[in-house]
This record gives structure tokens, sequence and C-alpha cells, in this order.
């Protein structure tokens, strides 16, 4: 049996409470041009990294304004981060601290821009955890497709076997599953499915839950 050794996580929503953040400035750059942005419309977004946002957006408003609003609302978004906005989501920096200790390889696998995922890592002090980065740049799909977790796969040198993926939203969680990786569900702005629920290795409240699994030598061998 092949034991994890290498630890995939998302960025947004699972590590650091972005998504308030995201919707605030969203909505502001939508409503100061005359479109409405519920939280329901913001869901749709969450997970599916800044190709899509930019894709969605001029879809609604048409390529020139479209690219305003997103430009807008991601400026704004930088400001609200620079001035120290963001915190870590609950039992992040215990999980790190010990997968550290305990000699995994920690991996950001995320659909954000490589900017934002290293602005947002340093000034929530956890960058010095992390070995690698594959980021929205990286990829030519983002998820659900696979693409970001067979990149880091490909850099880590791996089987699938030996990575674990950490994940909080629907679209996230299928490009795991779709890369046939081992996956632990900590949901954030929705609430898992009864078919992820059933296809996740665990599905936990918090991201340090997992901690007595991982101490596990048999569960680490799934």
């Amino acid at each position: 049996m092949t034991q994890k050794t290498h630890l995939f996580f998302d960025m947004d929503g699972l590590l650091i409470d972005t998504e308030a953040l995201y919707f605030e400035t969203r909505q502001a750059a939508l409503l100061a041009h005359g479109y409405p942005y519920s939280k329901e419309d913001h869901a749709a977004y969450a997970g599916r990294g800044w190709r899509y946002t930019l894709s969605r957006l001029q879809d609604l408003a048409g390529p020139s304004q479209g690219q305003e609003i997103f430009d807008q609302a991601l400026a704004t978004f930088r400001e609200g981060v620079a001035a120290g906005r963001l915190q870590l989501k609950p039992g992040v920096e215990k999980l790190l601290a010990f997968a550290k200790d305990q000699g995994y390889v920690s991996y950001i696998t995320s659909a954000s821009t490589r900017y934002n995922v290293l602005t947002m890592t340093e000034t929530t002090g956890i960058q010095p955890y992390f070995e690698a980065y594959v980021c929205g740049e990286d990829i030519e799909r983002s998820k659900p497709y696979p693409d970001v977790y067979e990149e880091a796969l490909k850099r880590a040198g791996i089987a699938r076997e030996a990575a674990l993926v950490f994940e909080d939203s629907e679209s996230g969680f299928l490009s795991a599953r779709a890369s046939g990786l081992d996956t632990v569900l900590i949901p954030d702005l929705l609430p898992a499915s009864p078919q992820m629920r059933d296809q996740a290795c665990l599905c936990l409240d918090q991201i340090d839950e997992v901690i007595p699994y991982l101490m596990d030598e048999e569960w680490r061998s799934l």
C-alpha cells in the first residue's frame, strides 16, 4: 500500500476566509454598473477561478464592460487584502504545522491567480508551510476540470495514491475526483451533496479534524 506523502490544498474558502470579501467587492462593482448580485449568484462562482469569473462577467455585461467590472472588483479585493481583512479559517495553522512536523509535503492547488495566492498566503502568515504552488496561470482549464491536480502530480513526481486533497467547493471536489485523488471535504459556502459525501474520504466541519486520521497509519494508506 502507498502511504500519503503529499497534501494538496485549495486556498479560497478552505485555508483563507476569502468568500465574504470576494462577494462584497464583486457585488459593489456589479451594482455600480447596474447589475444586481446576490449570495446565490456568488455561489456559482465559488472555486471556479479567475478565467471563469471573467468569462461569466463578460457574458453578462459584454466583453468591455465585463472586463471593467472584473478589474474593478479585483482591485478593490486586493485593497482589502492589503488592509488585513482576510483571516485564516479555523484550525488551518494547527493542521499545517502538524503536517510539516510529520514530514508531509504541502502544495497550494488553486484556480486563483499566482499574485493572489502569494499575496494572501504571505499576509496570513502561512506561506512557509508550502513547498509549491499550482495556480490559475499554470493550467489551461480551471476546476472542475482535473488540470490543476494533474499539474500538481506532475510537479511532485508522485503516484496518485500518495496524494491527499483538501477542498471546500463542488467544483474543486469534482476536479480532484476527476484526477482520481482521495479527497477530504470541508464545505464552505454550500453544504456537501449526498453524492459528494459518499465519494469523499471524509467530510468535516473544520480542517484540523483530519489530524487524528493522518496519525493513523492504516488510514494514511487508503
